[in-house]
């Protein structure tokens, strides 16, 4: 298993997730989430679209029980 950043811009704020938990395809070497860690970032975007920060930076074990 590994980890990686995941940054994604919706206008405003830009938001950063750490330590993402990945998956890398045996036979090209891309990495890939399971389904319910998309969910889980779905979520996080979610609930911190609308804060007042430029940029939010998030540790994925943080948020995620």
């Amino acid at each position: 298993m590994y980890s990686f950043f995941f940054t994604t811009l919706i206008i405003q704020p830009i938001i950063i997730i750490k330590n993402i938990p990945a998956n890398v395809c045996k036979q090209c070497g891309e990495y890939y989430l399971e389904q319910n860690v998309a969910l889980e970032i779905e979520k996080i975007i979610n609930n911190y679209r609308e804060n007042a920060a430029e940029v939010i930076i998030i540790n994925y074990f943080d948020v995620v029980v």
